[in-house]
């Protein structure tokens, strides 16, 4: 019987993260040995100043795999939340030139910004006591985007009084997050990226020398240092990915519900 076409599709990046995406594939082939991947980038901005390497958009594998002969495939969503992104993807599968099914983001639900937090909580309690520990998340305009303020709220919930997040597009931006980590009384902070890879987002608006996270922490007297560890290289994230798509699997085999449908 043929391996199931999986494919994994993040946003992108111009960045070269080819040892982040290795990572990301070595655990999905080692954890569904019955799936062929392959990897898209879904973002337009991302395919407009493409390098060599970079993945092409998702319709294009799914239009290879059916010349290739397949009957069907899932997408695999590597973004974090039911945002704008990932909903390109739904009408993107109801006309697929295969049957396609898609499988959900990181955080979809309370269970999964538990399980990121929980993932997150060993490195919280591994840093000095002086030290804050600040989520930076995205943030997104999109409705789905409030999952980011529900990942902070539950990140703090888990991490305890330490515990900060912020917004790196949206509020509370940085400046209010490091008025709130110097009331607290934290003279250091470290900054985790809530970003599947440390791209131009954690380069250049969380470590940039101009008008960057690092640059507002400093001004209110807070040393900063950033993660270098971005979610693709964390392996109990990784979990809550291979955990839909277990399901989606299930349930495209029939042998478990059916498939989530998406308005």
């Amino acid at each position: 019987m043929s391996r199931t076409p999986v494919i994994l599709t993040a946003f992108g990046t111009r960045n070269k993260t080819k040892e982040t995406t290795d990572f990301i594939e070595n655990y999905f082939r080692k954890t569904f040995p019955s799936c062929e991947f392959h990897w898209a980038f879904s973002a337009r901005s991302v395919q407009k100043n493409r390098h060599q390497g970079t993945p092409p958009p998702p319709e294009k594998v799914l239009q290879e795999l059916a010349d290739q002969g397949h009957s069907g495939a899932v997408i695999q969503s590597l973004h974090v939340v039911c945002a704008a992104e990932f909903h390109k993807l739904i009408p993107l599968c109801r006309n697929a030139p295969l049957a396609t099914q898609l499988s959900l983001p990181l955080l979809a639900s309370v269970e999964d910004c538990r399980a990121a937090a929980c993932a997150l909580k060993p490195a919280v309690e591994s840093l000095a006591s002086d030290t804050a520990a600040v989520l930076a998340l995205h943030g997104s305009s999109h409705p789905g985007g409030t999952l980011f303020h529900l990942m902070g709220r539950i990140f703090m919930e888990t991490c305890g009084d330490r515990a900060f997040f912020g917004m790196i597009e949206g509020e509370p931006g940085k400046e209010a997050i490091a008025r709130r980590i110097g009331k607290a009384g934290f003279t250091k902070a470290h900054i985790f990226p809530f970003t599947l890879i440390t791209g131009i987002h954690v380069e250049k608006d969380l470590a940039g020398p101009e008008d960057s996270w690092k640059t507002a922490f400093l001004a209110a007297g807070i040393t900063p240092a950033i993660d270098c560890r971005s979610l693709g290289r964390h392996p109990a994230i990784l979990d809550i990915f291979g955990s839909h798509l277990r399901k989606t699997l299930d349930a495209t085999m029939g042998t478990g519900p059916t498939p989530q449908e998406f308005p």
